[in-house]
């Protein structure tokens, strides 16, 4: 039995390197894989010479193609596909390549049974050895086994579904794509039904700490054990009101929770600076530490209360910061999160409220550890404009050399997140509520009781962090695609 030169390095590579018994198994992979692919070679082979005799010569080219990507070096397939070795012995394509024509027609018809027969006994035999042996190999080197057997037939049906992917229209894509698309397509509907039909308000009369604000209230409402009160008009407070609603029962239905807001749970809308600050001076919850912080931000969450405030002279603001203010109530109440997961925090919280309100205008982040200064103003201006793809900003960020880690974003807290984590949080939340919404809630819950994100995501999804940022890729990519023919689709209807 002769080797290829290229399996024999890497199988030599394996040996040499001793160890304790996950080596030894590594070693016997190697080993069993070297063999089933000189097995599989002799198979092409042999296939080839039978293209040859039934004239079958653009068939043939295919399989000489096939092999070399098992054995760069292999003789045979380079000169039927034309190479010739040069006075250093390198092997040069052609100049002019021949485009080869199949000519037998009836045979081209029995190739597919004939190189089927050849390629599932060797697919059948990989995906065996990786059964027995894959817990002992780098990931690294399992994928590109994996990827391999799609050279041989990027179609073979056994090979996609045991690499978690569905056929989808005429593209195999992952099946959290496929899931994601199917939830997706209710979302909006859902959302828009939740806000219709939220409660009527109903108008009520500030209470004594209220009145102590010197502020002057437009209205107070309340509806759904929620009261919003403000300096702005009614109608903008009647909004609030319905998106808060409509978010606790989003949430709940989406992501299969029994998440409420806390009792008296009040939200305030004020219309600029100077009221946001009297505000703060007069809540009996804010001592003189927490004034001097809250006097810095625009929105906020007074703690030691139930209270949530939004001051400044832009309605989309104030509507975006409230809305983020109320998730964050909600999901302390389903999973007691706070600013510490604040991969979570800014995650969940800016996709749901661009699910409800249609903005994405409040995130806590520091200048950026991955781009230059200049760099960094210029994708938060992006992400601020209206109608910004964040998801393409994502997978350009992403596909960079300097791109953000998983292993970092999930370990910060909400004060110290870049704007790329803010972002690569973004989507791992809207692929977690779109594709996998049971291990949301279940991630969420662990690293609610403190457990460590990194640890928790990996052990509920099965994946190291490497590669489920692989996968998060892909599936930014194919939810891009998606995005983009439901668009000509719906242009073409037009």
């Amino acid at each position: 039995m002769s080797f290829p030169r290229s399996l024999l390095l890497a199988v030599a590579t394996v040996l040499a390197s001793g160890g304790p018994p996950a080596t030894t198994q590594a070693h016997e992979f190697e080993e069993a894989h070297a063999a089933a692919v000189v097995e599989l070679i002799g198979g092409l082979e042999e296939l080839a010479g039978w293209c040859t005799r039934k004239k079958l010569f653009a068939a043939r080219a295919g399989l000489w193609r096939s092999v070399l990507e098992f054995d760069d070096d292999h003789e045979q397939a380079r000169r039927g596909l034309g190479f010739k070795r040069n006075r250093d012995q390198e092997w040069v394509a052609p100049r002019k390549p021949r485009v080869p024509r199949d000519f037998d027609k009836r045979a081209l018809v029995e190739l597919p049974g004939r190189k089927h027969e050849v390629v599932s006994v060797f697919r059948d035999r990989v995906l065996a050895l990786l059964a027995e042996h894959e817990t002992a190999l780098e990931i690294e080197r399992a994928r590109a086994v994996r990827d391999q057997l799609l050279v041989l037939d990027p179609d073979d049906e056994v090979v996609r579904t045991g690499r978690g992917e569905v056929r989808r229209g005429d593209r195999w894509v992952l099946g959290e794509t496929s899931r994601a698309a199917e939830r997706r397509v209710g979302f909006s509907p859902l959302a828009r039904k939740l806000l219709d039909g939220a409660p009527a308000p109903v108008t009520v009369t500030p209470n004594a700490r209220e009145g102590a604000f010197d502020l002057e209230w437009t209205a107070c409402l309340s509806a759904g054990g929620v009261r919003v009160l403000g300096t702005c008009g009614r109608e903008e407070l009647e909004r609030i009101l319905r998106v808060l609603l409509a978010q606790r029962s989003f949430v709940n239905e989406v992501m299969g929770l029994e998440a409420d807001f806390p009792a008296s749970f009040t939200a305030y809308a004020l219309t600029d600076d100077d009221q946001g600050r009297r505000f703060v001076a007069a809540h009996p919850d804010a001592d003189e530490r927490i004034r001097r912080f809250m006097e810095k931000l625009v929105a906020a969450a007074v703690p030691g209360s139930h209270d949530v405030v939004s001051w400044c002279d832009e309605p989309a603001k104030r509507l975006d910061g409230l809305a983020r203010l109320g998730l964050q109530h909600l999901f302390g109440d389903a999973f007691e999160l706070d600013g510490d997961q604040g991969w979570a925090f800014e995650g969940f919280g800016l996709y749901i409220t661009r699910e409800l309100v249609g903005t994405r205008l409040t995130w806590f982040v520091k200048p950026s550890d991955y781009l230059l200064p200049e760099e960094d103003a210029a994708l938060r201006s992006r992400l601020l404009q209206s109608g910004s793809d964040w998801y393409a900003e994502a997978a350009r960020i992403l596909a960079g050399e300097r791109s953000p880690k998983l292993i970092y974003a999930l370990g910060r807290s909400v004060n110290t997140l870049t704007t790329e984590d803010m972002l690569l949080s973004y989507v791992l939340a809207a692929y977690l509520v779109e594709a996998r919404p049971e291990e949301a809630s279940a991630i969420l819950r662990r690293i609610g009781t403190g457990e460590a994100s990194q640890l928790v995501v990996e052990e509920v999804l099965g994946l190291d962090l490497a590669e489920l940022g692989r996968r998060l890729r892909r599936w930014l990519e194919e939810r891009i695609a998606e995005e983009r023919s439901a668009e000509e689709r719906s242009s073409g209807d037009g």
